[in-house]
């Protein structure tokens, strides 16, 4: 087993870096395995919504050093994440990985509740989907931008994931409040994912990370059906 630790500080030993170390410590006593990431003096560009991954890791930023501190995550069977909030938000670095999601919701197609999403889809093997809410003249056709990614991650053939982004608003303005999933996306999700699946909430200025056990208790699965 091993833990990867992610220090995104601009101190590359300070504060961050000995609480993270400390926790690392503990981990060892226990026998498992370690390393400790320190993002200091390195640059993660923002996404450019270029499309040109598409799973196959050939990002347009082909120099900054995401591909193998994803990659490191990948092979980790934990992850621990430290950011320090000197003006009450996320450090770049981390604010970095939420724009994907911020991106796709761009491409929402929303003209009767005017209320945009945008989610992206992490899956197991570190691709990312993304996916946008569609409304539909008949309410009952419209699709969620959460179920958008799902379904164009398992029509891919992808079927293990570790988490999802959200980030929704009135359209054409910057998010004023967290989006969560409504009951339907949360049912889809529950039939490819376990209770710890992570859905990752923010609206520019605050940050939630919620389970899926958390946001859909009791259940109805697969294991249900067996």
């Amino acid at each position: 087993m091993k833990v990867l630790a992610i220090n995104s500080s601009a101190r590359k030993d300070g504060n961050t870096a000995m609480l993270l170390g400390r926790v690392l410590e503990e981990l060892r006593k226990e026998g498992i395995e370690t390393e400790l990431i320190q993002l200091a003096g390195q640059m993660i560009e923002p996404c450019k919504a270029c499309w040109a991954c598409g799973g196959q890791g050939n990002c347009v930023h082909r120099k900054d050093p995401f591909r193998e501190i994803f990659d490191k995550m990948k092979a980790a069977d934990g992850i621990l994440l430290g950011s320090p909030v000197y003006s009450a938000n996320i450090s770049a670095n981390m604010q970095a990985l939420l724009e994907r999601a911020k991106e796709a919701r761009k491409h929402s197609y929303c003209p009767y509740s005017g209320f945009a999403v945008g989610a992206a889809l992490l899956c197991a093997d570190g691709t990312v989907y993304a996916g946008c809410n569609i409304e539909n003249a008949g309410f009952t056709a419209t699709c969620c931008a959460e179920r958008t990614a799902f379904f164009r991650a398992v029509n891919d053939g992808k079927r293990d994931f570790k988490a999802i982004a959200i980030v929704g608003g009135k359209a054409g303005q910057e998010p004023a409040e967290l989006c969560a999933p409504c009951g339907v996306c949360r049912q889809v999700m529950a039939e490819f994912c376990g209770g710890d699946f992570e859905i990752v909430m923010t609206d520019g200025k605050t940050l939630r990370i919620s389970t899926l056990e958390e946001l859909l208790p009791l259940a109805f699965g697969p294991g249900n059906l067996q």
